[in-house]
């Protein structure tokens, strides 16, 4: 190897233990070396979500450190969501959390079998001869909840953020055909609702908010 190659690789180095994506490489190493889950948030916290790229570091990160650097592979059904969409994006683009995202799911884009697999892998939603609808989506300060028909138990509907936790839930009244969910405070960017009633998943799905 040539003095020359020894100072580009050696540049190199640099720059990835002082780039973003150390802080994520630190976080996992951690949790892996020590054990030591603060640790860990706190590597991962000196992430700036500033751009695609740190966003779906933190994202899977965060995930990762929940559930499998606590020995826990169950995941909920928006981690899920999450990381499988996550695992079939561009990763040029999007960064290396795209690949983290595929070890976590199992997934191969390039199998022959990628459709069915994803399909595995998303959870099921339940169908239901009473369908609901949600609407608008994209939403801004309101969205509506409506049944074809009224349900016989109380529900609830929960939205929750793509790092896993859930924001907000609201009742729905039993005997309700329609229910109004004010979402004004919520900021722009992509969220999954879950509607349940009498405690079972009755329906779930993305909702994009555009608030400014």
């Amino acid at each position: 190897m040539s003095d020359t190659s020894d100072y580009q690789y050696e540049a190199f180095y640099n720059l990835m233990q002082s780039s973003d994506a150390a802080h994520n490489i630190n976080a996992i190493k951690a949790m892996a070396d020590t054990n030591n889950l603060i640790s860990a948030q706190s590597e991962l916290m000196l992430i700036p979500d500033t751009n695609t790229v740190n966003h779906n570091r933190i994202t899977v990160g965060t995930i990762y450190l929940n559930t499998w650097a606590l020995d826990s592979y169950e995941l909920t059904e928006v981690q899920s969501r999450t990381l499988t969409d996550l695992a079939y994006l561009d990763p040029y683009t999007n960064g290396d959390a795209v690949y983290m995202a595929r070890v976590m799911m199992n997934i191969n884009p390039d199998d022959e079998n990628n459709e069915s697999k994803a399909m595995q892998q998303k959870p099921k939603q339940i169908v239901k001869a009473n369908a609901v609808h949600v609407y608008p989506n994209p939403a801004k300060e309101t969205i509506t909840i409506t049944f074809d028909q009224a349900i016989s138990n109380d529900g609830t509907f929960e939205i929750w953020n793509i790092m896993g936790s859930k924001i907000l839930s609201n009742t729905i009244p039993k005997n309700y055909t329609e229910q109004k969910v004010d979402v004004s405070n919520l900021i722009s960017g992509i969220y999954f609702y879950i509607i349940k009633v009498n405690g079972e998943k009755f329906s779930s799905g993305k909702l994009t908010i555009i608030n400014k």
